[in-house]
Formats: C-alpha cells, sequence, structure tokens
C-alpha cells in the first residue's frame, strides 16, 4: 500500500512539472502548396502523395498516416524518372479516384488506397485526404476520375458499415485505434505522454480504492462479529474509511482528466 501511494504522489508531481504547450499541435501536412522531388516516372497531376523515410512518395496504402497532399498541375521531370511536384496541402485540389469502396459522393469523406496514387471513398475510421466536392461513379469498378476535393488531412471516426464478419470488423477497429495511436506518439509526443500517464495516475488511483475498501469492508465485518456491542462505532469508521477510498479515486480520475485536457 505505501508503495501504491509513493508511485500515485510521483505521478502527480510529474503532472505538476510537466510544461504545458501555448496552443495545440497541428498535423504537419502542409498550408500551400510545396515543391518536392519524387521519384517516380509515372507521378502525375492529382495523385495523393505521403512522406516516408525522409522522401515524398505516393501513396499506396488504406488510410495512410502519412499523408501530405495531392500533386498539382506544372511539374519539372528529369531523365532518371524523378521529378520536381508541386504538392498542395490544403484549400481545394483535382483528386484521382477509384471505386475500390463504391462510388463517391459529394461530402464523402476521400483517403488513400493500395493502388499508387489513387485515392477511394473513407467508409471507416482513419486518416482521410479531405471531402469529395464533387460525385464520382462508373459501371466499371476499375475506373478512376479527377474529382475536386476540399483537403483537410486529419484523423476522422467513422461508423463502420463493413458486412463481413466481427473478427474482420474488430480487425478494422484495432487498426484504426494503432494508427491513430502511431500518429498522436508522432505528431503530438507530449500529449501522448500525458495519456500514458493519465492512465498510470487511473489505475493507481482505482487499484487504492478498491484494495482499501476491500480491507476496511472485511476488518469492519470481523470487528463487528467479535464485539456486537460496538457495532454502531464499527460501521461509522467503516464510512469514514469507504468515504477517503473514494476520495482517493475522485482525485486520480480528477488528476487523469487534468493529465488530458491541459
Amino acid at each position: 500500500m505505501k508503495t501504491a501511494w509513493k508511485l500515485f504522489l510521483i505521478v502527480a508531481f510529474i503532472f505538476l512539472l510537466s510544461p504545458r504547450p501555448a496552443q495545440a499541435a497541428v498535423l504537419s501536412s502542409d498550408s500551400m502548396a510545396k515543391i518536392v522531388v519524387i521519384n517516380n516516372a509515372s507521378a502525375k497531376p492529382g495523385n495523393i502523395v505521403s512522406f516516408k523515410a525522409g522522401n515524398f512518395e505516393l501513396s499506396k496504402l488504406d488510410y495512410d498516416i502519412d499523408l501530405r497532399g495531392v500533386i498539382g498541375e506544372g511539374a519539372l521531370t528529369f531523365s532518371d524518372g524523378s521529378g520536381n511536384y508541386s504538392v498542395i496541402g490544403s484549400g481545394a485540389a483535382e483528386v484521382i479516384v477509384g471505386l475500390a469502396n463504391g462510388p463517391i459522393a459529394k461530402g464523402d469523406f476521400v483517403t488513400s488506397s493500395p493502388v499508387e496514387g489513387i485515392g477511394q471513398k473513407a467508409t471507416y475510421s482513419g486518416m482521410v485526404l479531405g471531402q469529395a466536392l464533387a460525385d464520382f461513379s462508373s459501371n466499371n469498378k476499375s475506373d478512376t476520375g479527377l474529382i475536386p476535393v476540399a483537403l483537410n488531412i486529419h484523423f476522422v471516426s467513422l461508423s463502420s458499415k463493413s458486412t463481413g464478419s466481427f473478427v474482420s470488423q474488430l480487425g478494422t477497429s484495432m487498426l484504426s485505434l494503432l494508427d491513430v495511436s502511431k500518429l498522436a506518439a508522432m505528431e503530438q509526443p507530449s500529449k501522448a505522454l500525458r495519456g500514458i500517464l493519465a492512465v498510470i495516475v487511473m489505475t493507481i488511483a482505482l487499484a487504492i480504492t478498491f484494495t482499501n475498501f476491500g480491507k476496511v469492508a472485511q476488518k469492519g465485518v470481523e470487528a463487528a462479529g467479535r464485539n456486537p456491542l460496538a457495532g454502531r462505532l464499527i460501521t461509522i469508521n467503516v464510512i469514514i474509511n469507504v468515504g477517503l477510498a473514494l476520495g482517493t479515486c475522485a482525485i486520480g480520475l480528477l488528476l487523469a482528466y487534468l493529465l488530458l485536457v491541459a
């Protein structure tokens, strides 16, 4: 018990000393067009771009957490297949999209797909490029088209409409959770650390509460059995100790909350 209290006080002390950011961190997507080098001879305007291992490349993952924007008009290409391309990170831009997740309607979220540089409709939670400003559909599912998209790279939480098995839907949800956790750790490390500390504080507070409650309840019953005449005094003592335990839990939850919202 003494060890648990020490851990609780240490975490609380770390919280008090932890720096507070002056403003919320934002994703590192570009707010305007930027000229970048892409080593891909097939890159063209409308392709979706990601930034991985220090290089810009065409996106080729579902809901890629490293999205940076879309290639705009105008490019200078070289004989080795590389080129200087204008990548747009915000505003409205033309994006090449496919039908892997079905027709796209105006207002749908658009994300990356396994097809290199091609977007698709977002159907579950994950990173998105932005929202479609026009519809796109075709009788041929392999067709692609160019539609305007309001770029706003961020994580969205969507209700899954998957008709797959429970296991596959659970797997999809877990992957989404891992993606947003990785994103938080990369883009806002201090906030991710505070989240971890919040979990530790809450766990310690709950552990102290339930441990104390169990011991107090057990000892109270034993004492009342040994000395029935002191039953009233024992009951009051039990109530006071339970109140202290609940107070500890409340303080822990409050500290956890402050860690998350700070």
